[in-house]
């Protein structure tokens, strides 16, 4: 199971709003567990801050690299060869406090459901 950290922000002088996305899991070898994290992405975000919309944003991010597949990642082991075999499924998500995360984690959890994802 893969758990992400995400934020937003936009930039001073252009007002550009931006999203960042980082994957977490851990790897067992041998009985010993070792942290690992991976650069999901850094995506110009269009449109408005809302919830909404940033959940669709968070969604694509997450597609981009199979993370909300029913059957498990697809991702090129070129990219994320150490991540390939965890990617299946999001296990949880960590945010700030901003009060537009609410509904955005609702997106993600009403694409969850319609996907089938546990």
């Amino acid at each position: 199971m893969v758990s992400i950290t995400f934020d937003g922000w936009s930039a001073d002088t252009t007002k550009m709003g931006f999203q960042g996305m980082t994957a977490h899991w851990i790897d067992v070898k041998d009985e010993m567990w070792k942290m690992r994290a991976a650069i999901i992405g850094l995506k110009a975000v269009s449109g408005n801050h809302s919830g909404e919309n940033l959940g669709r944003h968070v969604v694509s991010l997450l597609d981009r690299v199979d993370i909300m597949d029913k059957n498990g990642s697809k991702v090129s082991s070129l990219i994320f060869p150490d991540l390939i075999s965890y990617m299946s499924q999001l296990y949880m998500a960590t945010l700030d406090n901003t009060s537009n995360n609410n509904t955005t984690c609702k997106v993600i959890e009403e694409v969850h459901v319609c996907r089938g994802l546990e």
